[in-house]
């Protein structure tokens, strides 16, 4: 394994990744942000990739890892898995098709998003999806978001883990063919909030696969996200 590459602004990119760098909603290959990320040839398939945000002042991550304006499967980059850790995220309402196209994609840790204005085509085609993790992400005060195709094409996604005792995160219809969840998904929330979650409108048709998360072990690191059922 490489070794964890240090860099000017004192972060540490962890080992094996490829810093790629953030500034005014955009993606740049060099510190001298010279070099704006518009090709799927600048990124190697199967990649890690670390955002190094340099302003801090996001308010967008739309298309963040799509080098094409189409829509349809192949179109983003290949990487395996993103580190988003370092994005400052208050200001950041818009999410979508961020990781349209990419069918490398494993799994994908969202924490520390607030209140959403656009998420649809989030994860469109990414078919290799397993496992999404949510913990402040928040549409209440906007009523229900447009999440076609947020999820539901994520053929092989196994868990969608929301960490949260507030339903802050709707979607239009959890069985929705084009908005919803892929009937094979076990949604994760906290014990305290089971009832509230087979409860709610949004989610109570999904009910039978909604369970507790403290069933399994969940693990977040360098923004890879693993889940396994706890041995009984």
């Amino acid at each position: 394994m490489t070794e964890a590459t240090p860099i000017p602004t004192d972060i540490i990119v962890p080992a094996g990744y490829t810093p790629v760098y953030l500034y005014q909603n955009q993606l740049y290959m060099d510190e001298s942000l010279d070099s704006p990320l518009k090709s799927k040839s600048q990124i190697a398939s199967g990649s890690s990739l670390y955002v190094v945000d340099v302003s801090h002042d996001a308010a967008s991550l739309y298309q963040l890892m799509v080098p094409s304006s189409e829509n349809k499967a192949g179109i983003g980059y290949d990487e395996i898995c993103i580190d988003l850790s370092n994005v400052t995220k208050d200001d950041i309402t818009n999410l979508g098709s961020a990781f349209l196209g990419n069918s490398n994609l494993e799994s994908a840790d969202l924490s520390g998003f607030c209140d959403i204005d656009t998420i649809y085509s989030l994860f469109d085609y990414c078919t290799s999806l397993k496992c999404v993790y949510f913990d402040t992400l928040c549409n209440v005060g906007k009523g229900e978001l447009n999440t076609y195709h947020t999820l539901s094409t994520c053929k092989n996604l196994e868990y969608l883990v929301l960490d949260n005792v507030n339903v802050d995160f709707v979607v239009d219809n959890v069985n929705d063919a084009e908005r919803g969840i892929p009937a094979g998904t076990k949604i994760l929330v906290p014990r305290a909030a089971l009832d509230a979650y087979k409860a709610d409108s949004h989610w109570k048709s999904a009910a039978d696969r909604i369970l507790a998360m403290e069933n399994f072990d969940i693990v977040r690191k360098d923004g890879v996200v693993t889940v396994m059922p706890k041995a009984v």
